[in-house]
């Protein structure tokens, strides 16, 4: 799941969920169906853009990075309070769970416009979409690193 979660962003790999959705609100959002070596790599302090047009407002910074483990964003002004050993006002965060020879994905989300019907019920759809998208990706690149003589179509 791990290659596929740590793409994610409007000028990465998507956000694997709704994208004409996303497109509708002004995102440049296109989900990618393979995982590309040149997004495997994130470090603390850089942007995920969630839609590039509504400015600073619509980035994440990574706050906290562990390969197969974790990845938690949040706002710039939440990470440079976190910088100087404050608390965050919010943040997203990403967790990989092994389970009995699978993976949980777990997704937290807090602060900003959490806790509004008018954000929550369209996120819950979206995220729920690309928790769906993230694990549909992940079971189809095992098939294929285990049985790379089947052919599966991307539809």
């Amino acid at each position: 799941m791990w290659p596929w979660l740590v793409q994610i962003g409007e000028d990465r790999g998507g956000f694997y969920s709704y994208s004409s959705l996303e497109r509708a609100v002004g995102a440049h959002i296109h989900n990618a169906e393979v995982i590309h070596p040149e997004w495997q790599q994130l470090r603390v302090g850089d942007s995920i853009w969630l839609a590039r047009r509504y400015g600073d407002s619509a980035r994440q910074m990574v706050a906290a990075v562990k390969p197969n483990s974790h990845l938690v964003l949040m706002s710039e002004d939440d990470f440079k309070r976190v910088q100087r050993g404050e608390k965050a006002s919010g943040s997203w965060s990403f967790y990989l769970r092994p389970e009995a020879g699978w993976t949980r994905l777990v997704v937290r989300g807090s602060g900003g416009a959490v806790g509004h019907a008018a954000f929550d019920i369209p996120h819950f759809v979206m995220e729920q979409k690309m928790m769906r998208g993230i694990r549909k990706r992940a079971v189809r690149q095992t098939l294929v690193n285990h049985h790379p003589d089947v052919e599966l179509n991307h539809a």
